[in-house]
């Protein structure tokens, strides 16, 4: 079985041709698949956590807004 890395990532919200991702300070761009009961913001600067899912994707469980923006 393997475990699957958790990862938190800090950056701004895009709306993508293949949805919602996250550009984070380094330029590395994260797709983002939300869990039930999740909801990003529009726009603008926040934190995410999850699990990778895929090379670039990021199953996110839970949404936090930057405050250091």
């Amino acid at each position: 079985m393997t475990r699957k890395s958790r990862i938190r990532l800090s950056g701004v919200i895009e709306q993508l041709a293949r949805g919602p991702a996250i550009t984070t300070g380094d330029g590395d761009t994260w797709v983002i698949e939300l869990s039930d009961g999740i909801m990003l913001p529009p726009s603008g600067t926040v934190v995410l956590e999850g699990v990778q899912s895929g090379l670039d994707r990021l199953k996110v469980d839970w949404v936090g807004v930057n405050q250091s923006s």
